[in-house]
């Protein structure tokens, strides 16, 4: 009960944010971590209130707060997706949105939020501000957005950039792998040299 109290404080601070000082403006950080992943944020009306939901690849509705706090829906978050641990912290200098957010360890035992490992950002942006910021994309917004940016969208362009948004490389020419098709023929080709080359050295040491 206390958690949810707590939680509800830090939201209605961030609402007197928005509604205070137009420089303060910011987006719902809950909702900017679960489309900054790829999923779908949706807001249910209750009579208690405004809940929103982070709609998760298996089919699950998480709590879209306590997804960003780390406390549920951890395996399909920015951490795991990312190959790191995760641990929630409650620092404020880490997590100054919110009483918890989910925190990666890096490989040498540094703390980053999860968020920050996206490279996400929750102040609102438009496009021609200089910074690429959901739902911003190399496509719908090129003046901020490069290709080969991280701006979760795995646009394939050659642009001598290995796109971060494309999984473990897939799809973008410059991460070194080739498109699945031509990775399968160059193996066929390979496969073919190699039989026939061990054909003729066979033949050759049959002939007298």
């Amino acid at each position: 009960m206390a958690d949810l109290v707590s939680q509800r404080i830090f939201q209605g601070a961030i609402l007197l944010l928005l509604l205070v000082s137009p420089a303060a403006a910011m987006l719902n950080p809950a909702a900017v971590y679960c489309n900054g992943l790829g999923y779908t944020y949706t807001m249910e009306h209750m009579a208690d209130g405004d809940y929103g939901y982070c709609m998760l690849p298996d089919g699950t509705k998480a709590d879209a707060w306590k997804f960003y706090a780390g406390s549920s829906g951890e395996r399909y978050g920015a951490c795991q997706k990312a190959g790191y641990r995760q641990e929630v912290s409650s620092d404020p200098a880490l997590c100054p949105f919110s009483a918890g957010c989910a925190v990666c360890i890096m490989a040498d035992g540094s703390r980053v939020p999860a968020a920050e490992v996206l490279g996400l950002s929750f102040e609102e942006t438009s496009c021609g501000d200089g910074t690429c910021g959901v739902p911003e994309n190399a496509f719908t917004c090129p003046a901020d957005c490069g290709s080969g940016d991280r701006d979760n969208l795995c646009d394939g362009i050659r642009d001598g950039r290995c796109d971060p948004d494309c999984p473990e490389g897939n799809g973008d020419p410059d991460c070194g792998g080739l498109p699945s098709g031509l990775m399968y023929s160059a193996g066929l080709a390979v496969l073919a040299v190699a039989g026939a080359g061990l054909y003729l050295f066979l033949v050759r040491r049959k002939s007298p």
